[in-house]
């Protein structure tokens, strides 16, 4: 929202075991190297023609990581990122094997390379099958997907983050 949240309020939050201070100066220094100030990723799950269209014409700086025509054919997990401060090195797109509908139960990697600091790393996107439709599918896909990334850390060795809908529920 753009307004100050407390330290305190970070530290009861998140439960860290730090102090407020040590807080204050992690996000001091994440500011000075410019993390705070704009969005540089954004995954979307069963994301339409709609969404595509709108990011298109807007102005945010936002890219997509997969091309239009997949877009275009219906809904799918796809990423945005901000050209301005990433440079996409490699991406894809991979359907699982165990789904009822290839184009909503995928994900979708890339590696980037921050412009300013160089680091690389690679971000999934993913979107898992509702357990209660077939009990094996979610099961089946978490594994798939950890054979994946165990597979392109083997090639890449940078810090990886997953996100997106994983479709878990306690229990």
């Amino acid at each position: 929202t753009g307004e100050p949240v407390s330290s305190k309020l970070i530290l009861a939050r998140e439960g860290l075991d730090v102090s407020s201070a040590t807080v204050r100066n992690d996000l001091a220094e994440l500011e000075r190297e410019g993390y705070l100030e704009q969005l540089d990723i954004l995954g979307l799950q069963e994301a339409s023609r709609g969404w595509h269209k709108s990011i298109c014409n807007s102005p945010i700086p936002l890219r997509f990581t997969t091309p239009a025509r997949y877009m275009l054919s219906g809904s799918m997990t796809t990423l945005l990122f901000n050209p301005e401060t990433l440079t996409l090195l490699k991406s894809g797109t991979q359907a699982f094997r165990y789904s009822y509908d290839s184009r909503l139960r995928c994900f979708t990697w890339c590696i980037f390379s921050h412009k300013v600091t160089e680091n690389k790393f690679i971000i999934i996107n993913t979107h898992l099958s509702l357990q209660e439709k077939n009990e094996k599918f979610p099961l089946n896909q978490a594994t798939e997907l950890v054979e994946f990334i165990k597979s392109i850390r083997e090639k890449n060795p940078y810090p990886l983050f997953l996100i997106g809908d994983l479709n878990s529920k306690e229990g």
